[in-house]
């Protein structure tokens, strides 16, 4: 039976979970991924032989990976210096766990938690409970994704920190589209606040459209007659004015009251986290 690993990519540095065992590959389920790689590459590319040459660096690197993580202890105790310095530019460390989770997987991770992961980064270490925060975890996920695939990104930062929120959003819907399960919290955001003041805006418009500084609700036994203005208005005017009214208040949350909430959120998030 091939000794199972399980890629961990995030394993100590900011609090994102370590992937479960379904993530874990054996040696021939490896063996058929290099497979599946160079078959692609032949028939996405116009040079083979390039195409070659990068599915071999690309199979050299996952080896490498394991490689590093099963003499992670012997680098830390031989050169611990180069170790550290390059976990202090990275917000994760790659590790490749074995999938029985017993005494060697959390030697590891002792070790690696033991690193200055993301030191140098722009985001705080996360604490206690942070280490479980969905938003979070899509943050530093989209943040990964997004400097790697465009590398001219403004740096992530309190400044630009809603175009970061509206980038995180829309690299979560990607995935999602794609097919990745995506936890449900990632999307949620309570809208009221938008919703008010949407209604808020409404009533503005209200009192200067009919002239008038104050609206006060009232109670009586007519229905036609639900807000009292400071101001007396005709009988055609009065009308139309409950009939705006009751329509404002009816003011009910839409979907721009929800993008709006959660690119606030992560907006929010986004600045609590960042150094």
């Amino acid at each position: 039976m091939p000794k199972r690993f399980q890629l961990a990519p995030t394993a100590g540095g900011t609090g994102e979970p370590e992937y479960d065992d379904e993530f874990s590959l054996t040696r021939e389920q490896r063996g058929l991924a290099a497979q599946s790689a160079d078959l692609a590459k032949q028939k996405a590319g116009r040079d083979p032989a390039e195409n070659e040459k990068q599915t071999r660096a690309a199979r050299k690197l996952f080896d490498s990976a394991l490689l590093l993580t099963r003499y992670l202890e012997s680098i830390l105790v031989s050169r611990p210096d180069i170790i550290r310095a390059i976990s202090k530019e990275y917000s994760h460390f790659p590790v490749a766990l074995p999938g029985a989770k017993g005494g060697g997987a959390k030697t590891i991770l002792a070790a690696v938690h033991a690193l200055p992961i993301g030191e140098n980064g722009p985001f705080k270490i996360s604490q206690g409970r942070q280490k479980s925060d969905a938003k979070r975890e899509a943050i530093l996920l989209a943040w990964r994704r997004i400097t790697s695939k465009k590398p001219d990104s403004p740096p992530i930062s309190r400044k630009n920190s809603r175009f970061w929120a509206k980038e995180v959003i829309s690299q979560m819907r990607t995935l999602e589209a794609g097919g990745h399960k995506v936890k449900p919290a990632i999307f949620s955001a309570d809208p009221s606040a938008k919703t008010g003041t949407r209604k808020r805006k409404k009533v503005e418009r209200l009192k200067d459209l009919f002239e008038v500084k104050r609206i006060r609700k009232v109670t009586g036994a007519s229905l036609d007659i639900q807000y009292s203005t400071d101001n007396e208005l005709d009988p055609i005017k009065a009308t139309k004015f409950q009939e705006r009214m009751k329509k404002a208040e009816e003011t009910k949350t839409n979907q721009g009251d929800k993008d709006e909430a959660l690119v606030d959120c992560y907006d929010k998030r986004i600045r609590s986290m960042l150094k």
